[in-house]
């Protein structure tokens, strides 16, 4: 049972995915409403609904990277939560390299090598995350199979072994339609 104290902090959790999750979404198109006005915009931006534009995209993958973050924290199984929690920095790092880019009038453009690295950076993790993530994939699949295996030799004793061995005949019908009511409530 949960104390109050963990329901507060779960809903404190609960709010500020939201909150981060709105944001995010909602950013990518709140320049919709400066299109054809001429509202003066700001960071070297002629107007307001280029500014917004241009800042909208990387607010929504520094949202990402925060809600990916928080997932990672809720994660028990270790490997796919380092795999979240490296999408998280990925996110991240793309999302404020462009914002700052948007931000900084005096930058007209980063170095290409600058792109150039922070691509081969990102390709040399991913190829990590990739390895990381497939693994755990199989392993699941692998662990779905022994599980689906089991279950099945299980069933089988349950409703074969169990019943020619240890039920009488005159009892055997009842037994097998209460095992598969059973197994039919099962999710």
């Amino acid at each position: 049972m949960l104390s109050l104290q963990e329901i507060k902090g779960n809903r404190f959790k609960i709010y500020l995915i939201g909150v981060i999750g709105a944001i995010g979404l909602i950013t990518p198109f709140i320049h919709i409403p400066f299109n054809g006005t001429e509202v003066s915009g700001a960071f070297g931006f002629k107007k307001m609904s280029s500014l917004l534009f241009a800042v909208g995209l990387p607010i929504l993958s520094i949202s990402a990277s925060l809600l990916l973050f928080l997932a990672s924290k809720s994660i028990l199984q270790k490997d796919l939560s380092k795999v979240f929690r490296i999408f998280s920095y990925l996110f991240g790092f793309v999302g404020f390299f462009f914002l700052s880019w948007t931000l900084a009038p005096s930058i007209n453009d980063f170095n290409p090598i600058l792109y150039y690295l922070s691509m081969i950076g990102i390709s040399i993790v991913m190829v990590f995350v990739n390895k990381g993530l497939s693994s755990y994939i199989i392993d699941f699949n692998n662990s779905n199979e022994i599980l689906l295996l089991n279950i099945r030799k299980l069933t089988r004793h349950i409703g074969i072994n169990i019943k020619k061995k240890y039920i009488k005949d005159e009892d055997r019908k009842d037994y097998l339609i209460d095992t598969i009511d059973v197994i039919d409530s099962l999710d």
